[in-house]
């Protein structure tokens, strides 16, 4: 893995890694809203289960997609947005106009692709309790066991005023969702770190 700064070069793909929403990013490069240590503290943690089957919640862009691809170099990658513009992506199946909280959707979508088992759920989407509690619910029974869900951004509601997303003003996050899967039967191990959560299944 080959950083500069905050450009990251994988496989001649470059990836402009930063969370900012007045970043500067480079022509040509592929933009990932993330810290850059966000991204090294994940990968970290995913890598050593060598996820071959992984599903994406939120794409955006598309460029995290296509870096965890690079990156974790799995069987297959699949990623699932609201948006409904079409998206073609180097190395990933991009599903669009698929809500989050779509179960019916979201497990036809798994069953085609993956013949019904994950090994990584990846969530970056709504980061709203009810949808998000919704495609955990589905997408977690899922996983295989000791397969791994990463609930992104899960304590935007409780970081200082001038961090939070306007756009989620009043709304409910993922600390009451952190909260309830730490008592959660088929949870193996529940870890808590910067901007990001991890979930193992038992």
């Amino acid at each position: 893995m080959d950083w500069d700064g905050n450009l990251l070069c994988l496989n001649g793909l470059v990836f402009s890694v930063d969370y900012l929403p007045d970043a500067v990013h480079p022509e040509g490069a592929f933009v990932v809203h993330k810290h850059r240590s966000m991204v090294d503290n994940e990968l970290a943690l995913i890598e050593p289960i060598a996820p071959k089957r992984i599903l994406e919640l939120g794409t955006h862009t598309g460029g995290s997609a296509v870096m965890w691809s690079e990156l974790l170099k799995p069987g297959k990658l699949v990623t699932v947005d609201l948006t409904a513009e079409p998206l073609t992506l180097p190395g990933v199946r991009a599903y669009r106009g698929v809500d989050q909280s779509d179960t019916d959707a979201l497990t036809e979508i798994v069953q085609s692709e993956f013949s019904g088992t994950l090994d990584c759920v990846l969530d970056d989407a709504s980061h709203l309790y009810e949808p998000t509690r919704a495609s955990f619910d589905c997408l977690f029974a899922l996983l295989r066991p000791g397969g791994l869900y990463v609930l992104e951004d899960w304590d935007w509601e409780v970081l200082p005023d001038h961090l939070r997303p306007p756009s989620l003003e009043g709304a409910e996050g993922l600390v009451r969702l952190v909260a309830e899967l730490s008592r959660q039967d088929d949870v193996k191990n529940l870890s808590l770190h910067p901007s990001f959560a991890l979930v193992e299944r038992a």
